[in-house]
């Protein structure tokens, strides 16, 4: 009779544990669809506000992007003002992954989606991954505790590993699948590339060298940049709605110069690939660097997004620029090598670094890439650079 019970309860425990794993795998592509339908809500507020309004008006021109960047700066700034501080910087919640402590919950995730679609809608220099990691980790929460209350309710609580890690693993599979169902297709990943054939030459390597120390300072600088704003805008630290107009002007000020300097940056990409040898060389290092300030300022005054998309085309910007401007250099070279060195100064990891940037570019480019990433992560641990001011941030939450 004892066996007969015993039989009994591991057969429920087992229907038990199926459950628990369909359960897992519904809510993870629940949350894919959700955090996937944040890039289409981004590409559709796009193409209305840069698109088929100015096409209404008679085309683009510098006082509409000027006008559109204040709107924003004020939109951004009243949503930071009322809703906080969402989503967090990257490296914020990464840590926050790390340690198990702070993590984002489902209550930050309305906030972290309307002020990501905001910043990014509106032109802000900054890539979309903040936010779907925002989201993301903010719905994981959520669906983690109805994991564990759906356990603790069957009597699965006691799994032991692997069991115990298997529905987890499972919800974040379906979730990244449902995701790149959804949303792949809005990143724009497909690019018509100058020609190059893969080869192995002194020359291709000399440039992967040298554009991996250029690669190592554009890190830097892109560092200092932001440092040296947050030190700046330290004392307006409790206007969220004044720093976030300033932060729009500056972008606005910055997109007259050119669109490029809006955005992310990965459809810029395709503006290089079909325009940039006709470009002066000076134009796209000066459109390189303007990005890279307008990144910085935007994530100084509260405007919400990631730095990594925009670094990635404001490398290959002035990569391609130099090559405009050193005869004998391939294009596609400059562009692999600095984009790659500077994503990894930018992350410290060049692991994940090269993996991000072979997204974008061919595979035949990636023992230039390797080469620049290896000089420039081998150099940075061998040259102390001045410290910059320490970044403070500003707090979001406060109430002007």
């Amino acid at each position: 009779m004892e066996d007969f019970s015993k039989q009994n309860m591991d057969r429920h425990l087992g229907k038990n544990y199926v459950l628990l794993i369909l359960v897992s795998i519904g809510l993870g592509g629940v949350i894919g669809a959700i955090v996937g339908s944040f890039m289409y809500a981004q590409h559709y507020l796009i193409e209305f506000l840069w698109e088929t309004i100015p096409h209404q008006l008679g085309g683009l021109n510098s006082y509409y992007i000027l006008l559109i960047a204040i709107l924003g700066g004020l939109a951004v700034g009243m949503m930071r003002k009322y809703l906080g501080s969402e989503p967090q910087p990257m490296h914020a919640i990464i840590q926050s992954i790390k340690t198990g402590k702070n993590l984002p919950g489902i209550k930050s995730v309305p906030a972290a989606f309307l002020l990501s679609l905001i910043s990014l809608g509106f032109g802000g220099a900054l890539g979309p991954e903040a936010a779907l990691v925002g989201i993301s980790v903010g719905f994981s929460s959520w669906a983690g505790d109805i994991m564990t209350r759906f356990a603790t309710k069957f009597h699965l609580a006691e799994l032991k590993k692997p069991w115990s890690n298997i529905p987890g693993y499972l919800a974040m599979a379906s979730g990244f699948v449902i995701f790149s169902l959804v949303a792949i297709p809005m990143f724009g990943l497909e690019f018509a590339y100058f020609p190059y054939q893969f080869s192995i030459d002194g020359y291709e390597i000399l440039t992967a060298i040298l554009l991996g120390f250029v690669g190592l300072l554009l890190g830097e600088m892109f560092s200092q940049i932001g440092s040296h704003l947050d030190k700046l805008l330290a004392p307006l630290k409790t206007k969220p709605v004044f720093t976030s107009l300033l932060g729009g002007i500056l972008l606005g000020v910055l997109g007259m110069v050119s669109p490029l300097v809006l955005f992310s940056g990965q459809l810029g990409l395709g503006s290089l690939f079909e325009q940039g040898l006709e470009m002066s060389g000076i134009f796209l290092i000066l459109i390189g660097i303007l990005k890279m300030i307008a990144t910085k300022a935007n994530t100084a005054t509260g405007w919400k997004g990631g730095e990594f998309f925009p670094v990635m085309f404001s490398s290959a910007a002035i990569g391609l620029g130099i090559a405009n401007l050193v005869p004998g250099m391939h294009p596609m070279v400059a562009i692999a090598a600095l984009m790659a060195a500077t994503v990894s100064i930018v992350m410290d990891n060049m692991y994940i670094a090269l993996a991000i940037v072979l997204m974008f570019l061919p595979v035949n480019l990636a023992i230039p890439m390797v080469v620049a990433s290896l000089v420039a992560v081998t150099a940075k641990k061998k040259i102390t650079f001045s410290p910059g001011p320490a970044a403070q941030k500003v707090p979001v939450e406060v109430k002007e």
